[in-house]
């Protein structure tokens, strides 16, 4: 076995600098004490974990807490949701990504106006799949390779990036009803304007017969026929730039404001926001916050 003679006669080194973090940072030594059982020790500069980030037992209480303590950091500019992110670790649950990115895609992409002309209205695009609601400035992430070889130029499955343009597919042969920008009206809160985007998501895919689709139904022809618009992402870790058109890689894609621990692994962003709480079993376990730290 090549393995022991490896060990027995070959040089050994031992890795005993850390390079990823400065000297000081008081990062690894925390997570050396989260996996040995270890409560963090709070440091303003790399780890926050003061009384201020605890939260309460009640998980609705437990998620306005975030809600106010996420919205102060990004009205103070201390919050980048171009390159800060939320981590947790479900996708449904009531600290789940697809809340948060509920909650704040309006918010950390808020209606930008020339005069009264919307400049990045959400757009309802259509897929043989799903139906998606994207505006230009979007933070997104894809899901899957959306249908595509590796022989050709894909937004890989964890890439996450920036929408940057949205037109409308000449291929698409789908019907067009309810499809294309939804009005958001000027003085629309912020709950209102996720209210009519869900409407309307809500209805095309009843009109199309997309509600409630399953996995098991979506067929390599699905995957591959024309959405309604072309989606263009920037992406974030290498600037590529990449033309979305097909039906399986637009409706891959999620908003990525918040992410689980599980796509974003490997991964890293200048804030990291970790989301523990009881009513997220897997993070009582310390294995889980070791690793999304």
């Amino acid at each position: 076995s090549p393995l022991p003679f490896a060990m027995t006669k070959w040089p050994t080194v031992v890795l005993d600098r850390i390079y990823r973090q400065e000297g000081d940072s008081q990062i690894i030594p925390n997570l050396t004490r989260i996996r040995s059982g270890l409560p963090p020790i709070h440091s303003a500069k790399d780890f926050r974990c003061d009384e201020q980030t605890v939260l309460p037992r009640n998980a609705i209480k437990a998620r306005q807490h975030v809600h106010g303590y996420l919205s102060t950091l990004f009205k103070l500019g201390l919050w980048d949701p171009k390159q800060d992110i939320i981590i947790t670790g479900y996708n449904e649950s009531m600290l789940g990504q697809e809340h948060w990115n509920g909650a704040f895609r309006i918010a950390f992409n808020p209606p930008v106006y020339e005069g009264k002309r919307l400049t990045n209205p959400p757009v309802l695009i259509n897929t043989a799949i799903s139906s998606v609601t994207l505006a230009v400035g979007d933070k997104v992430m894809a899901t899957d390779n959306g249908g595509r070889t590796s022989r050709e130029k894909r937004f890989n499955n964890g890439s996450i990036g920036i929408v940057v343009d949205i037109r409308p597919n000449d291929r698409y042969t789908g019907s067009w009803d309810g499809i294309g920008e939804i009005e958001i009206v000027d003085n629309a809160d912020l709950r209102a304007a996720w209210e009519a985007i869900r409407e309307a998501e809500t209805g095309v895919e009843a009109s199309n017969g997309l509600d409630g689709i399953q996995e098991s139904e979506v067929t390599e022809d699905k995957k591959s026929r024309a959405a309604s618009h072309i989606v263009t992402v920037v992406e974030q870790a290498t600037g590529d730039i990449y033309e979305l058109s097909r039906s399986a890689e637009i409706s891959s894609l999620q908003h990525a404001y918040a992410v689980t621990c599980h796509k974003f692994q490997g991964s890293q962003a200048r804030n990291v926001l970790v989301l523990c709480h009881s009513s997220m079993p897997n993070a009582l376990n310390r294995d889980w916050p070791y690793t999304a730290s």
